[in-house]
């Protein structure tokens, strides 16, 4: 049986240019198996808004549900940002835009996924890119995270990932350079807006809604979590179930 042509040029470029796992070096994965589980899912999970309060799968604590009504019902960070390997590949991923990253850090939040409890996504919707933004990069890292879970988590099963169901209309500075909360939420407000020319029958979502659904949002790294809030607050007029997020981690 012939070797299709995609695997021979992957097992060509090999050949030269082998890989080598960025932490210990040793030849075969980016990141190897023994240095993959140097990256440990978190014990415990805290209130994404006050994050303090401790909470069974990172759910809004009550205080400040009722206090900031946020339309989302969870956030899970999968591991801490401290971990020098996580950090390393976060930023080899999104600004050295080495692709064969994503799988292994797809990984670790399925790990987490698994580990805690949130209800059974129904869709996946990765945090967008602005067009300009994905056109420098020449990716969307949220996506390629988020083909990771779509087929890892639930065994036999892809989960649907909505990649253009809500866009992002406004291009914003990187958040990582703005250091202000309130700065921050103003830096994001309105930049989410749902596409009007999203194809609802493709998606076998006929009603133009997400009534009954639970969604997923896949996102890199959190800080305050305004682009989670902002995104899922836009996301929340479509009427879903439940909306759920998870990062790799979260920056301090």
């Amino acid at each position: 049986m012939p070797i299709p042509f995609f695997k021979l040029k992957k097992y060509l470029a090999n050949l030269i240019f082998p890989t080598f796992c960025i932490r210990c070096h040793h030849p075969g994965r980016i990141i190897c198996d023994n240095c993959l589980k140097t990256i440990k899912p978190l014990s415990i999970q805290l209130c994404p808004l006050c994050e303090k309060t401790v909470t069974i799968n990172g759910e809004v604590c009550r205080p400040c549900r009722k206090r900031f009504h946020p339309a989302i019902d969870n956030l899970l960070v999968a591991s801490d940002y401290k971990n020098n390997l996580l950090a390393k590949s976060v930023h080899l991923l999104k600004y050295k835009f080495i692709r064969d990253l994503a799988p292994s850090l797809a990984q670790i939040l399925t790990i987490s996924l698994n580990k805690f409890k949130l209800p059974t996504p129904d869709f996946i919707l990765p945090i967008p890119l602005h067009p300009r933004r994905l056109r420098w990069r020449g990716f969307n890292q949220a996506e390629l995270l988020s083909q990771g879970v779509s087929i890892n988590l639930l065994p036999g099963l892809t989960i649907p990932i909505l990649n253009d169901l809500i866009i992002r209309q406004k291009y914003t500075p990187s958040q990582k350079n703005i250091k202000n909360y309130k700065a921050r939420q103003e830096n994001l407000k309105n930049a989410f807006q749902i596409n009007s020319g999203f194809d609802w029958p493709l998606n076998n979502l006929p009603k133009q809604n997400l009534t009954g659904k639970n969604i997923l949002i896949i996102d890199d790294i959190t800080t305050t979590g305004a682009t989670i809030l902002n995104f899922a607050k836009e996301l929340k007029k479509l009427h879903p179930k439940s909306i759920s997020a998870i990062v790799l981690g979260r920056q301090s």
